[in-house]
């Protein structure tokens, strides 16, 4: 997931800072969904916070299936 969401904000123009300031989300916040599915430690988001992200990101960059997965709720 996360290097599909790195992607995602270099087609949107995003940086982490930009990101978190447009999804009212810390910047800790969006490093740790960088690393979700590349380090094994991090934990899977919760589906309110990827909901905000796919909405800063233009809303249909994420599909709704995709958040539940993701999240596993």
């Amino acid at each position: 997931f996360g290097m599909d969401l790195k992607q995602l904000m270099q087609e949107k123009g995003h940086t982490v800072t930009s990101l978190a300031t447009q999804s009212r989300l810390t910047e800790v916040t969006i490093r740790r969904l960088l690393r979700y599915g590349v380090d094994p430690s991090v934990h899977p988001p919760r589906s309110a916070v990827l909901r905000r992200v796919a909405a800063a990101l233009g809303g249909e960059s994420i599909p709704p299936a995709a958040i539940g997965r993701v999240s596993g709720e």
